[in-house]
């Protein structure tokens, strides 16, 4: 279990777990992009794009559809997007990639579950 304690405007860049995960969301508010791993785990070239996203600058708003993405593995995967508010659960299943960035300061509690599957 983590805890997060965050700043408005913190994110966490897309990125997958080993293992199947439930965030709590106790205050503040987070938007959230996952992207199911049948979309981005059966190509290793989909998957690796995607992944670049983490340290390209400017990514934020093609992952979360505020202009439209310049990056050709979006485009070829389903995206869900949501916001977590006080009281509210993510269930985020192994291996799906998810973005997620604190609009307000926040706290969160992160479980993870289930067996270890193979590395990122």
């Amino acid at each position: 279990s983590m805890l997060f304690v965050t700043a408005a405007g913190v994110r966490t860049p897309l990125h997958s777990d080993e293992r199947h995960g439930m965030l709590l969301h106790v205050s503040g508010q987070k938007n959230f992009v996952v992207v199911p791993s049948s979309e981005s785990d059966g190509d290793k070239a989909t998957l690796r794009e995607l992944l670049s996203l983490r340290d390209a600058v400017g990514s934020q708003a093609e992952v979360f559809d505020e202009v439209a993405p310049a990056t050709p593995a979006l485009l070829k995967v389903k995206r869900f997007q949501g916001a977590l508010e006080p009281g509210d659960a993510l269930f985020l299943p192994q291996r799906w990639l998810h973005d997620i960035e604190s609009e307000t300061p926040t706290v969160s509690v992160s479980l993870r579950f289930g067996n270890w599957d193979r590395p990122n």
